[in-house]
């Protein structure tokens, strides 16, 4: 599923849209790649290993490092 398959999941709301800016700014620019292309474009990993030219485990650290600071971000 690609990103314009997804589109009625997000949201048209200046408000929203600016909340997810905002958390994404926690992240660095490796992690909110990653975290963009798997949870808004819907990437599998290993398709996002590829793009990003990275070894899959290193990505899937990245993704778990990244949603880890995302949730202390919502406590």
């Amino acid at each position: 599923m690609n990103y314009f398959e997804r589109e009625e999941y997000l949201s048209e709301d200046p408000i929203d849209k600016m909340v997810l800016a905002k958390y994404l700014e926690l992240l660095d620019s490796g992690e909110r790649q990653i975290v963009i292309l798997k949870d808004i474009s819907g990437m599998k990993h290993r398709e996002i290993a590829k793009i990003v030219e990275m070894p899959l485990g290193t990505v899937l650290w990245k993704y778990r490092v990244a949603l880890n600071k995302l949730r202390k971000a919502l406590e």
